[in-house]
């Protein structure tokens, strides 16, 4: 466990959580992104958080996944990758933030800042050269957020998944150099 203040703490996500982290999900999820899916992200939901890509996520090399917990309550995970594939596929020296959610009652409580201050010590400390996420082009709070935290946009793609609404597809690849301390 990690303690980042007073009232944050993170946990290792484990298989065994298998089932806390889909119920979390399908708390967190829908509110936010049902409206980009034909089924309201219920096929997101059971791909993403099926006890099976959670293994294969697991194994994953240099990967760090974490539940969030807020004053003592289970409140969002927490997903990045060091030494990240992206997006030509080749390694780099960057951490791709892979997951952040965080249930509404944490919102504008400084959580998603602290946890991004917390991530980025991380990359410092792992020699991370930047840190890179991904975001629906649909989520303008989101992207005004990273912006504050001092990310750019460097690139766009389409989410071209089954279910997702053609004309809500698109990406931003959004990064924010590091420079040690």
């Amino acid at each position: 466990m990690y303690t980042l203040t007073s009232e944050i703490a993170l946990r290792p996500v484990t298989l065994e959580k298998h089932s806390e982290l889909f119920g979390l999900m399908e708390d967190i999820y829908p509110p936010a992104y049902e409206h980009l899916w034909e089924d309201g992200g219920q096929w997101y939901l059971n791909n993403q958080y099926s006890q099976e890509n959670l293994s294969k996520e697991l194994a994953e090399r240099n990967t760090h996944y974490f539940f969030v917990d807020y004053k003592g309550t289970l409140s969002g995970i927490l997903r990045f990758i060091t030494h990240s594939h992206w997006p030509d596929g080749k390694v780099e020296n960057s951490v791709k933030l892979h997951r952040i959610y965080l249930q509404s009652n944490t919102h504008g409580k400084g959580v998603a800042k602290v946890l991004f201050q917390w991530v980025e010590e991380q990359a410092l400390q792992f020699g991370m050269d930047a840190i890179k996420l991904e975001v629906m082009d649909t989520q303008p709070q989101a992207i005004r957020f990273y912006e504050k935290m001092g990310y750019t946009v460097f690139g766009t793609r389409k989410l071209v998944l089954p279910g997702l609404h053609e004309h809500l597809q698109g990406m931003l690849y959004m990064k924010k150099d590091l420079v040690p301390n």
